[in-house]
């Protein structure tokens, strides 16, 4: 009877977890500055402008 039970719960968690919706991707905000200021600012070898810059919408 336990072994029922447990298998139960064990098909019931599998269906749980196949019914879960995705997390949305997060983002966020670098503040980038230097000194001295106008150095080049690269993310992902994709060219950002020069500091003091912010870029927006960075993957968390």
């Amino acid at each position: 009877m336990i072994e029922k039970i447990v298998i139960g719960i064990l098909i019931l968690c599998v269906f749980l977890c196949g019914c879960m919706t995705p997390l949305p991707d997060k983002t966020g905000t670098v503040k980038i500055t230097s000194s001295p200021t106008g150095a080049e600012v690269y993310l992902d070898k994709e060219y950002h402008g020069t500091t003091p810059g912010t870029i927006s919408a960075v993957p968390t």
